[in-house]
């Protein structure tokens, strides 16, 4: 069987110039650099700029030979947000959007590291799900407009979908007297359901990637790592967590005698792929805001 090609977004070995193949596959020139392992060459290049003409949609390959295994990331929103400013900012200084995070580029960070990890297979980033609850426009009216316009944004992208639930307000919400706080209801359920029955019944997916820190989820993640281990016939599941330096020791999920991998993200990380898109404004409000300095407003006026 001649040489196959796969393609990697991330380079992480170069050959030398004089051991550079003949390129496979008919490819007469590719920018970027390239991988052997055993007898297949890999084209190791960044994927054309997105929005670019004739650029693919997020969910590219991640390297690999022969194997292909689809991967899911579950993102339960509301922990992966809090534990974001738990870790890397202060809630007595920071504004409430830090702690924000792009999705897509989110779930493609995760993807990579797992595809570093195991090189000797193609990686496919399949769906990108978020689970998250929804302010309602009765109990939080700005609330609902900026999950709207963040809603629409996530929207854009072909890989993601959502599951919301209505956010549960106190009955006394609104007034001096209320003490509680809205609460998400059903989210951790939501998202343990998907877990199991997008595996075990539809097949969906090979790697299962789950970023929370809710120990709500340990019986679903327990239960699909032990029928790995029984019977082999299970998706591989990992979980991520934020590696902060700020605040109590970084959460992560942790199994009781079964041994699970954590993907840890630190301050590096989280910096690329921060969203710093105020949702609380119109696009168009955004759009008209000064950026930077007036050139010149230094001077005084006469």
């Amino acid at each position: 069987m001649g040489p196959s090609c796969g393609y990697m977004p991330t380079a992480p070995a170069t050959l030398d110039p004089e051991e550079t193949p003949a390129m496979p596959c008919g490819i007469r020139h590719m920018p970027g650099r390239l991988r052997v392992i055993g007898h297949v060459v890999y084209v190791e290049s960044n994927p054309p700029r997105l929005g670019a003409p004739g650029a693919p949609r997020r969910g590219f390959l991640h390297g690999g030979s022969v194997a292909h295994h689809r991967v899911i990331v579950f993102l339960d929103w509301q922990n992966v947000y809090m534990r974001a400013r738990e870790a890397f900012h202060d809630h007595a200084v920071d504004p409430r959007s830090k702690g924000q995070v792009d999705p897509v580029d989110l779930a493609h960070v995760l993807t990579d590291d797992y595809a570093r990890r195991h090189p000797d297979h193609t990686f496919e980033l399949t769906q990108i799900r978020i689970y998250r609850g929804r302010p309602t426009q009765q109990g939080d009216p700005k609330g609902y407009n900026s999950f709207q316009r963040q809603d629409a944004q996530w929207s854009r992208n072909n890989k993601v979908r959502t599951h919301y639930n209505d956010v549960r307000y106190p009955a006394d919400w609104g007034t001096d007297e209320c003490q509680d706080k809205p609460r998400e209801k059903g989210i951790d359920v939501a998202l343990a359901v998907d877990l199991v029955t997008m595996m075990s019944g539809d097949g969906a997916y090979e790697v299962g990637i789950v970023m929370s820190a809710d120990y709500d989820l340990v019986p679903a993640i327990d239960f699909l790592v032990r029928r790995r281990l029984n019977r082999g016939d299970a998706a591989t599941i990992e979980v991520a967590a934020w590696r902060g330096d700020v605040g109590d020791k970084p959460l992560r999920i942790r199994l009781n005698g079964h041994s699970l991998d954590c993907i840890w993200l630190d301050r590096q990380a989280y910096w690329g792929v921060i969203d710093e898109t105020d949702y609380t404004v119109s696009k168009a409000d955004r759009a008209n805001r000064r950026q930077g300095p007036i050139p010149g407003s230094w001077l005084r006026r006469s």
